[in-house]
């Protein structure tokens, strides 16, 4: 969603916080998992094993079961508790493109760069997110927190490159996730927002069209 309320803080799985500088520093002393440059074979162990989404709005209804009080509802949520039960066995990868992906691009050299992703995810007016969001905007949106990776320049590109791509929709991502539960929240006086609770397994980074990978997070 395009229109969130961004936090402009970054942080990470490994709690790399403050400066780009100190956000730097901590990923070369993360633990082996992070730094041995073996990412995208974990990504790809774990994508392999999961189960592909290719309508993630549809997956989601089916999820959250939204069946309103007509004569079928009873019917439409023990079909819904059944779904909800049978994938949360699973994990499930998806594409997420311009109309759902929000990134944050940050140089950190002449080659490498921080990038920001959104842990929220949002289709039909439903949502994918670890939690629900601390805070609000004025307009009722939801305020989360950027999650970070580092990103590196593919063969004959330039920084300046990765910031347009990013800033006209270029970049795109394949998002593995494990479902959790559902959770419903709003702040005062507004439409509720229903979403699926998830565990973020992996998320890759990558241009769109060459379909060269820029980075790689594993949780």
């Amino acid at each position: 969603m395009k229109q969130l309320s961004l936090n402009q803080t970054p942080f990470g799985k490994l709690l790399c916080t403050g400066s780009l500088l100190a956000f730097f520093l901590c990923l070369m002393a993360s633990p082996a998992k992070a730094s041995e440059g073996r990412p995208e074979a974990l990504f790809n162990d774990l994508k392999q094993r999961a189960s592909k989404i290719d309508d993630l709005s549809g997956f989601l209804r089916n999820y959250v079961g939204y069946c309103g009080e007509s004569p079928e509802a009873f019917e439409c949520r023990r079909q819904a508790a059944v779904f909800r039960q049978q994938a949360n066995r699973e994990t499930y990868v998806f594409f997420a493109f311009e109309d759902s992906l929000v990134l944050e691009i940050r140089p950190l050299s002449e080659a490498q760069f921080s990038i920001g992703w959104l842990p929220f995810f949002s289709a039909s007016g439903y949502a994918l997110s670890a939690q629900p969001p601390k805070k609000w905007n004025t307009e009722g949106l939801p305020i989360y927190s950027f999650m970070q990776l580092l990103g590196q320049l593919p063969p004959d590109s330039h920084m300046r490159d990765v910031g347009q791509w990013n800033r006209f929709g270029r970049l795109a991502a394949e998002v593995i996730f494990a479902p959790q539960g559902t959770w419903k929240a709003a702040p005062k006086g507004k439409t509720p927002i229903e979403s699926v609770k998830v565990t973020w397994k992996a998320i890759r980074i990558f241009d769109s069209q060459s379909g060269q990978t820029l980075g790689v997070w594993v949780n």
